[in-house]
């Protein structure tokens, strides 16, 4: 397996704040898997689930992972919707 993408809600609906966090196996590191399938939920949780607001955290010591995080928020039309 590649890895796990998780999202959901973090409290409850009215507020429609949703959570994306994803876990990789190693060998798959650096092919652009975090960033894109970020990307992907991203669109999807602003486009069909209306979010208002999409959260991500991720180990400061993993550089790799914010900066997937930053791509693919940077990439996004929704850029001030998503806190990292």
């Amino acid at each position: 397996m590649i890895g796990h993408i998780y999202f959901n809600q973090t409290v409850s609906f009215e507020f429609l704040t949703w959570e994306i966090g994803y876990i990789f196996n190693p060998r798959y590191y650096g092919n652009g898997y975090a960033t894109e399938a970020s990307r992907r939920v991203l669109q999807y949780g602003f486009e069909e689930l209306k979010a208002h607001r999409i959260i991500a955290m991720c180990n400061p010591e993993n550089a790799s992972s914010f900066g997937a995080l930053v791509d693919a928020k940077r990439r996004s039309p929704y850029q001030e919707s998503i806190f990292l």
